[in-house]
């Protein structure tokens, strides 16, 4: 119950809050069945009896939210008089926001329960509380999005080195001379050579996808004229590489390195607009997978045997 001014107590009208941004939520149980089951025994506990039931399908970022909306007038209409969330990041992520609906509550007389954090508003010790946490919430969540950004600029880096930095060894050959460098003399590589079979492997590699050949048909037939064993995993790299036109790619930048050029240029545009346009998809690539699949049911039979 709530007291007024004139101490009279009055029922409690509360308003479940819950909401879920994504499958992983749920698994975590964070599902609005959970969050609810949860509020449910709360209210049982304290003999509450009256509710209403709010329920968002988007991130806590957006303020603009249609039942969050919708409770905040209900709030206003003094059609409840308590929220109730299982926790603090379901309604709200941001230390600004957050004291802003403090306020918000405070001047509409309404309490505010979070079951996981264990503490209500309408006490000075579950004020202090509830601003603690929000403010290791947003510190949390600052170091998310910088930890974020930092693998996003690790996984860009690694495409570049990927596809441009390790010069596959079927193909280039790196060539090592001694430097003299400070004062001291170094073994560095200074250039690479092109490996006959490497550069037939690439000429092959281009042709065959321009004869509208898919990667994993071309990985079998290296495999049997060269014995290299390329998964079409990494033909499909190799033809997306401006690599062996002679551009090597690096911080963003293009770099001509005309000693590895293999291919022309108008072949490897043609290769990009095959890519661009869908690549190469038919009989050839479920012709390829059916063989790959009996041959995988074989291997397991024979393991049991």
């Amino acid at each position: 119950m709530l007291k007024t001014q004139d101490t009279q107590e009055i029922e409690r009208l509360v308003g479940i809050y819950t909401r879920v941004s994504t499958e992983e939520q749920g698994i975590q149980g964070l599902s609005i069945e959970n969050q609810l089951e949860r509020s449910f025994d709360h209210m049982r506990i304290k003999g509450w009896k009256k509710y209403k039931h709010y329920k968002d399908f988007d991130t806590g970022y957006k303020a603009s939210r249609k039942s969050y909306q919708k409770m905040l007038e209900d709030i206003r209409q003094k059609k409840i008089n308590t929220v109730m969330i299982l926790r603090l990041n379901r309604i709200f992520r941001n230390l600004k926001e957050y004291l802003e609906m403090l306020e918000f509550f405070k001047k509409h007389n309404t309490s505010f329960v979070c079951l996981t954090e264990n503490f209500d508003t309408t006490t000075p010790s579950g004020w202090m509380a509830s601003s603690t946490i929000m403010a290791v919430s947003e510190f949390e969540r600052q170091q998310i999005s910088i930890q974020t950004s930092e693998v996003q600029e690790r996984i860009m880096f690694l495409k570049e080195k990927r596809l441009n930095y390790a010069l596959p060894k079927y193909v280039y050959t790196p060539v090592r001379e001694v430097v003299n460098r400070g004062g001291r003399e170094k073994l560095l590589i200074t250039h690479y050579n092109i490996k006959p079979s490497g550069r037939a492997i690439v000429k092959m590699a281009f042709r065959r996808y321009i004869a509208k050949i898919p990667p994993s048909l071309i990985s079998e037939e290296i495999k049997k004229k060269f014995g290299v064993s390329l998964k079409p995993l990494r033909i499909s790299d190799m033809l997306r590489n401006p690599l062996f036109t002679g551009r090597v790619v690096r911080k963003g930048l293009m770099i001509k390195k005309p000693e590895l050029r293999i291919i022309t240029d108008a072949d490897f545009e043609k290769v990009q607009e095959i890519i661009k346009a869908g690549g190469l998809k038919g009989s050839y690539s479920r012709e390829v997978a059916k063989r790959r699949r009996i041959e995988r049911a074989r291997l397991e039979r024979l393991s049991y045997l």
